[in-house]
């Protein structure tokens, strides 16, 4: 009996997947894999689908060139011309295998460039507690993440766990023990600010609570002295002020001030526009002008002067209790709020759509599941490259 030569089975098996085998390649592997050698088959086609997918997804006419090529395969494989000598049934049934092997792969890789892709978008993760807080003196502090807020006494300040955050020295930030400074009788401001993708809390000397969205920042005294109880902020916060009789709470931002006795509001000042909403309560807001707010109303203030309109509470202050809500909301401030959250870069292929978005999602979901909301409404599509979202009509 002729003995089969010598081949580099697992060599020319690479060459069939990626298409590049000679004719006398191909009767060679159908011939072999068709003497009924399956362990060393399935040993190759383990080996195949283990190996690592290309980097990029094959284009459109590359997809159709390799159907193609698998139906031109099983067509010539099958039924041979006549001039052509045909193949034992055995040919016929390797053909079948590896011509399938063949169209398995292509679109296992396919699918693993997709799920890779996927993976990228699921990879930018929702924001966090994080914060920094920058005393008089210069000094900066990066605020434990897995704490959640700080509580403000005078120069005391502790997490809401009860560790100081400025600990004795070879204690380290968040340790317990003494402040490392001392209380003065000199009243200074401290900053607390969030970057893109933080969040943070503080409850303030006079027992004021303040909730800070992502990149945010709140000037406050080390404690409120005289009559008037005054802060700053940029970006965004929720306000849950406490009542002190004959001592009314103002909240600076850009150029206006919020005056309030003890109340519950959110100020957005991330734009020039500034916003700032009533949940309960009554404020004054000044500009060049003032307006005084009830319950379920909003000031706008465009080039210092303000206008007065009913609010959507629950979307103004979705962010506060834990979830993005958009009601015909316009696409172009959705992503703002997704860039800031998320820490991303976002960027428009083509004109943004005038169509208002709408739904409701927990702040705390990857970004994908965010988008694929969005992209229910059939209006816009997304295309994630890291950390870059561009989007799409």
């Amino acid at each position: 009996m002729e003995q089969e030569p010598k081949y580099p089975w697992q060599e020319i098996f690479s060459r069939f997947v990626e298409g590049k085998c000679s004719p006398a390649e191909m009767q060679a592997l159908l011939s072999h894999f068709g003497t009924g050698d399956t362990a060393e088959l399935s040993n190759l086609i383990r080996q195949a689908l283990e190996s690592d997918p290309p980097e990029e997804e094959s284009t459109t006419p590359e997809r159709q060139t390799v159907l193609n090529r698998v139906q031109h395969r099983l067509t010539a494989t099958l039924f041979p011309t006549k001039s052509t000598p045909r193949y034992k049934w055995y040919y016929t049934a390797a053909a079948i295998l590896l011509v399938a092997l063949a169209t398995t792969l292509y679109f296992y890789r396919s699918a693993a460039i997709v799920n890779r892709k996927s993976t990228i978008v699921n990879q930018i993760a929702p924001g966090y507690n994080q914060a920094t807080l920058t005393l008089a003196n210069g000094t900066t502090v990066k605020l434990d993440s897995a704490q959640s807020g700080i509580i403000v006494n005078d120069e005391d300040i502790k997490y809401q766990n009860g560790n100081n955050v400025l600990a004795e020295k070879g204690k380290g930030p968040g340790a317990s023990g003494e402040s490392i400074v001392t209380r003065k009788s000199k009243i200074v401001n401290n900053i607390l600010s969030t970057p893109k993708g933080g969040q943070y809390q503080i409850i303030l000397p006079d027992g004021t609570k303040v909730w800070l969205n992502s990149q945010s920042s709140i000037t406050y005294p080390t404690r409120f002295n005289g009559d008037t109880r005054t802060v700053e902020i940029s970006g965004e916060a929720f306000f849950d002020v406490a009542q002190v009789k004959d001592k009314p709470f103002t909240v600076k931002s850009n150029g206006q001030e919020t005056i309030v006795l003890g109340t519950a509001f959110n100020i957005n000042s991330y734009e020039p526009v500034v916003k700032t909403t009533l949940v309960s309560g009554s404020i004054q807001v000044r500009g060049s002008n003032a307006v005084i707010l009830s319950p379920g109303e909003q000031s706008i203030n465009k080039e210092n002067t303000l206008t007065k309109a009913k609010a959507d509470i629950e979307q103004t202050v979705s962010w506060h209790n834990g979830y993005f809500r958009f009601h015909d909301t316009p696409i172009r401030e959705v992503m703002k709020q997704l860039e800031r959250w998320y820490d991303i870069q976002v960027s428009y292929e083509g004109p943004a759509p005038d169509d208002g978005m709408n739904g409701t999602i927990r702040r705390d979901r990857p970004i994908s599941e965010v988008l694929q909301l969005l992209e229910q409404t059939k209006v816009v599509h997304f295309q994630v490259k890291e950390r870059r979202v561009i989007v799409k009509r």
